[in-house]
């Protein structure tokens, strides 16, 4: 099964290519969009460097046609990463060469020698199962693995090429404004993520000294970035924000509905802290502590200090 794989913003989803290529995917061609992300990538036959700056994800998608028409369509699957500009280009690429898509996939199998193709629905309560009767298929993908794939024994082949900008095109970029993410919760060691259990938005100021106090970075669930604004949409951690895998992982007033829990599920060391003892996140804790937050976390904060 001839594969596309488009890294575009995030580089890691090379390392989907082992594990696909077990299922009897063939990564023929990897695009990335930066020349230093080559050497991440090298699991396919070939490797185009798609110069992509200051375009608009529409001419991006066109390009992204223009090699696969190259490529005589050979290719039966093309998977790009679920972020904000796959989610854009994912369903433009889908239509133009007239494929089937599913946008944040996050698993795939072979079930009675079908591919079945797995996400979650209605805020992670419930898990879809979908086998396509058709290729092309545009797949963006939500569950991407941090470990750097293996190598392919062979040199892949390496080419450059640019975004080309059609003059009948019927889009038109402008202006341009770039929104700069003081973090990459992907790449934290340690993240103290804070739910609904903090009362106000002033309290983030506690989670934010233990955070400090812990040398970990700040992040929060659906509710407390998407909802009431508190914190930058890059620290939201869940399916619908970022998938994390760090060495600690503290949940302070996170109750554990399952669309966060797949954002951090991989955690090598969760500790929880809730007052609700039978609240969901604690069958995924490692150290499970009962305490209203407001007495707790300020007697953590004090001990901490004391050590230092």
């Amino acid at each position: 099964m001839k594969t596309l794989i488009v890294a575009l913003d995030n580089v890691q989803i090379c390392n989907l290519a082992p594990s696909l290529s077990e299922l009897g995917f063939t990564p023929e061609l990897i695009i990335v969009s930066n020349e230093n992300d080559v050497h991440r990538c090298t699991y396919a036959n070939k490797i185009v460097v798609l110069d992509a700056v200051d375009v608009t994800a529409y001419e991006l998608a066109q390009s992204i046609v223009d090699l696969i028409r190259r490529h005589e369509n050979a290719f039966e699957y093309i998977i790009l990463p679920a972020t904000v500009l796959g989610l854009e280009v994912g369903p433009l690429v889908a239509y133009d060469i007239d494929a089937l898509y599913i946008a944040n996939v996050y698993d795939v199998s072979i079930a009675d020698g079908q591919l079945l193709f797995k996400r979650l629905i209605y805020g992670g309560l419930a898990e879809e199962f979908i086998h396509p009767k058709k290729s092309p298929l545009v797949v963006t993908w939500k569950e991407i693995p941090i470990a750097e794939p293996q190598v392919n024994r062979a040199e892949p082949l390496i080419e450059k090429t640019h975004v080309s900008k059609p003059s009948d095109s019927t889009v038109r970029l402008l202006g341009k404004e770039r929104i700069e993410e003081k973090v990459d919760l992907r790449k934290a060691r340690k993240i103290v993520a804070v739910g609904r259990g903090l009362k106000s938005r002033e309290d983030i100021g506690i989670i934010n000294e233990l955070a400090r106090l812990l040398g970990a970075e700040l992040a929060g669930s659906r509710p407390i970035v998407a909802d009431y604004k508190w914190l930058e949409p890059g620290r939201q951690v869940g399916l619908s924000g970022i998938t994390v895998k760090p060495e600690l992982y503290v949940a302070v007033g996170i109750s554990g509905q399952i669309h966060h829990i797949m954002g951090m599920k991989d955690s090598k060391f969760v500790v929880a802290i809730n007052k609700d003892a039978n609240a969901p996140i604690r069958q995924y804790s490692d150290v499970f502590i009962k305490a209203d937050l407001y007495k707790f976390i300020p007697l953590l904060i004090e001990k901490l200090k004391s050590v230092r």
